[in-house]
């Protein structure tokens, strides 16, 4: 299959978005003080591309192959997520209740304590977690569930018309007609909403159908022209505009501005390639690219990076006080991330990627 600029430096900004955003998080930096509310807040539109990117591969990468040949690998994909899941769950919970790792070096996880969410089977039916890697079981069932949606593809003649029915029938149930099943929206449990965020990997899924990259130009009118719409519909009813504040719970308003940007950004991203000193700047879009062919192993290196530093900052200090030094220890990270990929990351080969932008 031919390279896919598109896909992987979306892939790319998304992970950086999002460890940008537990940094400033997990940090303990004030909004508005330490930085301006406005970048933490437009960065949570890159946890949409995250889980509708994931829809995207699998519509490209799967659609020509048989589904009986395929399926076994897409599910053994999503147990392996489950099972990253749970072992990081676990043993991390595991060491905080035999006091290794004290509950004060992140006190976001007492709130489950206190209200008497802190035993094994909380942990392993996720009504709390040691965690916040909740949005990894939501992509993995979002992932399971793909083989149908293959077969859907390769065995019915109107299988665009049949996919986005199912989106819509997902977004009506998500946001204007919910159902009375408190797991689908992850009432009582500690992962993301799983009927709302399989909205967005429906709609990921179908931009893979139909060719986002080929199509931009529609898709740019289509999400500009809903966007103005969206925003003045938020505007009318006192509702915020910006993308965080219509994340938790997931709100079409966020998931319209998000489709957006990332149409903006490819733009951006074609721009950049085919300009003619694109040499410049070309080992940034090779880092995006391979960061994105990357993103599990970047999204848990950052996260074992932030809870040994949280960690070892209350071991040696008593406090959170320091707990800015997750700069420090996820940029180490993202350092030999660079460094292990130096070769493809500073490679002088820029045909391929302008050949595909082209096409």
């Amino acid at each position: 299959m031919q390279k896919n600029p598109y896909l992987s430096s979306l892939k790319g900004f998304a992970i950086v978005a999002i460890m940008l955003i537990h940094l400033f998080d997990w940090s303990n930096y004030q909004t508005g003080v330490d930085y301006p509310f406005w970048v933490r807040d437009w960065l949570h539109v890159f946890v949409l591309f995250f889980v509708a990117l994931s829809g995207s591969v699998i519509a490209i990468a799967y659609k020509e192959k048989p589904v009986a040949k395929v399926w076994v690998k897409i599910i053994k994909r999503g147990l392996q997520i489950i099972g990253i899941y749970y072992a990081y769950t676990l043993i991390k919970f595991f060491l905080m209740k035999q006091g290794v790792y004290p509950m004060m070096a992140e006190p976001y996880f007492m709130m489950f304590q206190e209200q008497g969410l802190w035993t094994w089977s909380d942990m392993i039916f996720m009504h709390s977690g040691s965690v916040p890697l909740g949005i990894l079981i939501t992509i993995a069932g979002c992932i399971m569930v793909s083989p149908m949606l293959l077969w859907i593809v390769q065995t019915q003649k109107y299988s665009i018309g049949i996919i986005s029915a199912l989106a819509i029938a997902s977004g009506y149930f998500s946001f204007f007609n919910p159902l009375d099943i408190p797991i689908v929206y992850a009432h009582g449990y500690s992962f993301f909403a799983p009927l709302p965020w399989f909205t967005v990997f429906l709609m990921g899924f179908l931009l893979g159908m139909i060719g986002f990259e080929q199509k931009k130009q529609q898709l740019l009118v289509w999400f500009s022209s809903l966007s103005l719409a969206s925003i003045w519909w938020q505007v009318s009813h006192g509702k915020s505009i910006f993308p965080s504040w219509n994340m938790y719970p997931l709100q079409p308003h966020y998931i319209i501005l998000g489709f957006l940007v990332m149409i903006i950004l490819m733009y951006v991203i074609e721009f950049f390639i085919t300009y003619k000193k694109y040499e410049m700047i070309r080992w940034k879009f090779n880092f995006l690219e391979i960061a994105g062919n990357n993103t599990l192993f970047l999204y848990i290196a950052h996260w074992i990076a932030i809870d040994i530093t949280l960690w070892a900052t209350y071991y040696f200090y008593g406090s959170h006080e320091y707990s800015e030094y997750i700069w420090y220890s996820v940029g180490l990270v993202g350092a030999w991330f660079i460094w292990n990929n130096r070769k493809n990351i500073f490679t002088n080969d820029a045909d391929s990627a302008i050949s595909a932008v082209k096409s």
